[in-house]
Formats: structure tokens, C-alpha cells, sequence
């Protein structure tokens, strides 16, 4: 594979391999042990793992594109940086990503059920009195989960209409919306007594916010909002619209720990050595990468470092170094992204 790489305003035609780079470094400290694991460790994972990643089907291998990401840059010591950071993704496959959903239903989902409900646990007939409060909630996505694969992983059915609410509030009908939430059966029991919304992955809140919009003024009807994954600033942003919303409540299943993103070189706290290392090149090569909104950063959406994408993408919380590729220009050449991001916006 031959592309122009860059590397701080130089560029070069030829992409060394990955093996090739491991023994240039290792033969210069006497054979590191740890470098020659470390890729040992991250083949398995581009095996196993990132080879899962789904957007652009016809981009390169992984262990292609690896090679080219770590070439952007010219020195063994920022090319060591950017291969050091591999192993700091927390990546979520296709298998890790269903599970998630079918454990958020089992926990916090069903908790927040059965308080919702007021059913008593030690009841005999708590299955029966469970199963029909599903069926009496409306499931939809917040902003774009795969809601399909969450039903039919976790057996919930008889739900012909599976919305996504940020798109409902921005082109839905409002009258229409609710009154479909406030339709009766035959016998006069409403369709739906209660909303749960779900979401793969929520970063700063931003999208959950404006969502959460459309559920707001439906005050005799419980919504939840659970992310499988939420990152801090997602949690304050769910406490906020508890705050905000008193039929509204949030739970995330899994919060990402703050001390495993990258953060700017002047930032408050200890920096691990390889985040920091890689703050750097971030830096340094922000000139390169930025566009011009202005809500671009060079630590992703939110200046926030997130170092988690899953399968289906990557979100636009992650420093652009990981996902976008350069335009070319006559001064810099390109920058190959390890994650080709799909955007969604325009």
C-alpha cells in the first residue's frame, strides 16, 4: 500500500510496515521486549477486534491502515507515541456492543420498570406483571442506535413503530406524536404508559439534550434515557434534565473513566506518559487537521479526548488524529486516520 504520508510539513511515498518499524526500534534500544509484545498484543486485537470496524467496507485491512497512521509521523519517538496509544482504545465489537444492551435491559432498564410501576419483587406473579409493563413501554432510540438489533436481542416485540426522538423532534409531527403516546386500547388502557429511550454512546449530552426536548412536556408519562456507554460530561448532562424534568430519569450503564483520555499537555492532573506523549503530536499537528467550525477541536467535540468507539463508528468526542484524513495541500500532504470516521452532519 503506497500513499503520501505526512509528517510535521514532510512527506515520504513509501509506508513502512509495522514489523519493519518494530525492529528498527527494538534494534536501537537492544531489542525492547515490550514493543515486540506490544505488537504481538495489538495483531491479536486487529484480528479479533478492530477488523470489526464497519464504516467505509472498502477501506484497508487494519493492520494496513496502522501502518500508515503511525508513518504520518517521522520520528521513532512520535511514531512509538502513536503506536502506544492503540491498546488505550476501548474498542466495542459487534458481540461486546449486544451485550451491553441486553445487560442495560436486565439492570437498569428492568429496575427502573419495575419502581416505575410500583411492582412488588417478592410477588409470585412478578414475571407475567413485568412482561406486560414492556410491552406497555415504548422503546425508541435517542439519536440513531441500531433499536432493531436492542429489541430483538432482548425479546421485546409488538412494537410496530420504533422512533428515534431526535429525529421525531426535528421533522415529527408534535400533535401526531402525542397522540399516539396517549392512545387507548378498547378496554381504555393506554398503549403506552411509559418511554424508554436508549443510545450506544452519549459524549458531552449535546444530542440527549436537544432530545430530550420531545419527550419534555409529557408529564404524566415516565421516560428513562440509558446510554450503554456515557462519558462524564453525558452523566451531568442526564442529571440536568433529571433536574429539569421531573417525570424524566437517567441511568447510564457503563460511565467511562476521566483518567483514560487524552487531555491537553496544560491541563490540571497527572498525565499518563503515553497519553501525553501523544498530546503532543495532537498539538502539533492541529494546523493540519482543524476545520472551520467552531466547534472543531483538537481533542474531538467538546475538547474532550474520548478514547472509545465502537464497531459502527467513531464518535466526534475522539481527537480528530484517529479519524479524520487531511486534505491535501502543496505544504502538508495527508494524514491518514487509523478509524475513518462516517459523519453525520454536514
Amino acid at each position: 500500500m503506497k500513499v503520501e504520508a505526512m509528517s510535521r510539513g514532510q512527506t515520504t511515498n513509501r509506508i513502512k510496515s509495522i514489523d519493519e518499524l518494530v525492529s528498527e526500534w527494538t534494534q536501537r534500544t537492544e531489542f525492547d521486549l515490550e514493543l515486540a509484545s506490544l505488537r504481538d498484543l495489538i495483531r491479536f486485537l486487529g484480528n479479533e477486534l478492530y477488523s470489526q470496524y464497519e464504516p467505509f467496507i472498502q477501506k484497508p485491512p487494519f493492520w494496513e491502515r496502522l501502518a500508515a497512521w503511525v508513518n504520518n509521523v517521522k520520528t521513532a519517538k512520535d511514531q512509538q507515541a502513536l503506536f502506544r496509544l492503540v491498546p488505550w482504545l476501548l474498542f466495542v465489537g459487534k458481540s461486546e456492543l449486544h451485550s451491553m444492551y441486553e445487560s442495560a435491559f436486565r439492570g437498569p432498564i428492568t429496575r427502573w420498570l419495575i419502581d416505575s410501576a410500583c411492582l412488588d419483587i417478592k410477588d409470585p406473579a412478578i414475571g407475567s406483571k413485568l412482561a406486560d409493563e414492556v410491552r406497555h413501554t415504548w422503546f425508541g432510540s435517542l439519536a440513531g442506535m441500531d433499536l432493531g438489533s436492542f429489541m430483538r436481542i432482548n425479546g421485546i416485540e409488538e412494537q410496530s413503530l420504533r422512533p428515534d426522538f431526535r429525529v421525531l423532534l426535528e421533522l415529527g409531527d408534535a400533535e401526531q406524536f402525542d397522540k399516539y403516546v396517549y392512545a387507548v386500547k378498547n378496554n381504555g388502557d393506554r398503549c403506552y404508559r411509559r418511554i424508554v429511550a436508549v443510545d450506544d454512546f452519549v459524549g458531552s449530552g449535546t444530542q440527549m439534550t436537544k432530545a430530550a426536548k420531545g419527550v419534555g412536556h409529557l408529564e404524566d408519562t415516565p421516560v428513562l434515557i440509558c446510554p450503554m456507554i456515557s462519558a462524564d460530561e453525558g452523566c451531568k448532562a442526564g442529571k440536568q434534565l433529571r433536574k429539569q424534568y421531573s417525570h424524566l430519569d437517567f441511568q447510564e450503564y457503563y460511565r467511562i473513566s476521566s483518567s483514560a483520555r487524552l487531555r491537553p499537555r496544560t491541563a490540571d492532573g497527572e498525565i499518563h506518559k503515553d497519553l501525553a506523549a501523544v498530546s503532543e503530536i495532537i498539538e502539533s499537528t492541529w494546523e493540519l487537521l482543524k476545520r472551520p467550525e467552531n466547534y472543531d477541536k483538537p481533542y474531538g467535540f467538546g475538547d474532550m479526548g474520548i478514547l472509545v468507539l465502537t464497531y459502527l463508528n467513531c464518535p466526534n468526542n475522539v481527537p480528530p488524529i484517529l479519524h479524520r484524513m487531511a486534505d491535501e495541500t502543496a505544504s502538508a500532504g495527508k494524514w491518514m486516520p487509523l478509524f475513518p470516521r462516517a459523519n453525520r452532519e454536514t
